[in-house]
C-alpha cells in the first residue's frame, strides 16, 4: 500500500498547514523556528531527520525551507541533494508564503523591508521580550538597516496580533508600511508543484 510523501517544514509553516489540511496528504514533520538563530544547528537537525525518513520510507521527501536557510551559498540545496530528497523553489520563508520562484524579491527588490506572517510576529517577541540587554541590542542593531515592515496575513487574523505587532514596531523602531492578505494557496501551489517535479 502507498503511503503519503514527506514534508520537512519549519515550523513558521505550522498553522498555515494545519489550516491547509495538509496531514490529509502528507506526513508532516515541523522543526523548530530555533533553529534559524544557528546554521549549524539546523544543519545537523535537517541532516538527522532526512536519514531517518530516508531509511523508514521509501516515499518522497519535499523539504519545505528557502535557499538561505542554511546560508547564502547554495548549502541548502546542497544538504537536500545530498540527502537525495526535493526542495520547494523559495529563497526563504517569505518567498514560500508568496508560491516561491523569487516572489519575494518582486515586493522588495531592495532587500530593505522585514516581512511579518503570524508565526514570526510571535517569534519575535517571544525573543525580544526574554532577551538579555546585550542581545535586545544586537536585534535592534539587525534591524536598523531596513526601511519598515509588511505584515503578511496567511490565515486572515492578524488582529489577534495587533498587541505584539505594536510591540515590534516599538522594539525596531519600524513602521508598518502595509498589509498583504496572501492567504495560504501560494503555500499550498508551491508544495503541490514541488512533489510533481
Amino acid at each position: 500500500m502507498k503511503t503519503k510523501p514527506y514534508l520537512v517544514c519549519c515550523r513558521v509553516f505550522k498553522d498555515e498547514i494545519d489550516q491547509l489540511s495538509l496531514a490529509k496528504d502528507y506526513n508532516v514533520v515541523f522543526l523548530g523556528m530555533n533553529l534559524h538563530l544557528d546554521y549549524n544547528l539546523l544543519e545537523q537537525s535537517l541532516t538527522k531527520v532526512l536519514e531517518t525518513l530516508s531509511k523508514k520510507s521509501s516515499e518522497d521527501i519535499i523539504l519545505v525551507y528557502g535557499d538561505y536557510c542554511l546560508g547564502p551559498n547554495g548549502e541548502m540545496n546542497e544538504l537536500a541533494k545530498n540527502h537525495n530528497v526535493v526542495k520547494v523553489d523559495a529563497l526563504n520563508c517569505i518567498d514560500c508564503f508568496l508560491g516561491g520562484n523569487r516572489s519575494n524579491l518582486k515586493l522588495d527588490p531592495e532587500d530593505k523591508v522585514i516581512f511579518l506572517s503570524p508565526s514570526w510576529i510571535k517569534f519575535f517577541n517571544y525573543h525580544h521580550k526574554r532577551a538579555l540587554k546585550d542581545e535586545q541590542n544586537f536585534f535592534r542593531e539587525m534591524f536598523s538597516g531596513f526601511k519598515g515592515i509588511i505584515l503578511l496575513d496567511t490565515l486572515g487574523n492578524l488582529e489577534d496580533y495587533k498587541d505584539q505587532i505594536q510591540a515590534f514596531v516599538d522594539f525596531s523602531s519600524l513602521k508598518v508600511l502595509g498589509t498583504r492578505k496572501i492567504g495560504t494557496g501560494s503555500l499550498k501551489q508551491l508544495i503541490i508543484k514541488t512533489k510533481q517535479v
